[in-house]
């Protein structure tokens, strides 16, 4: 299956307010696609979402790593980062964005 339709799916799910549903298609896109930055902000955004902060940060991260000009994933780093009190840390990510 593409990695447009796991998006889309996960996506609708998401707006829909089904996060636990989205969460689900979110990793086989991750896999499908390891290069794809915009996959792993949202799959972050996603378990943010869900209070799995460490989890967040790390589908971030590589997702800042592979587009380092994703203003939205340096975005949502930073705001993570914040929520887990870390607030010298998130400083350098909200500047990015």
């Amino acid at each position: 299956m593409p990695k447009a339709v796991f998006d889309d799916e996960t996506d609708a799910l998401h707006r829909l307010g089904r996060l636990k549903e989205a969460i689900v298609h979110a990793p086989a896109a991750a896999q499908m696609s390891p290069r794809d930055a915009l996959v792993r902000s949202n799959l972050g955004r996603l378990l943010a979402e869900q209070g799995k902060l460490d989890e967040a940060v790390r589908y971030l991260r590589e997702a800042t790593t592979l587009d380092a000009k994703y203003a939205a994933a340096w975005r949502h780093l930073g705001l993570v980062l914040a929520r887990q009190n870390k607030f010298a840390e998130a400083i350098k990510p909200l500047e990015r964005a």
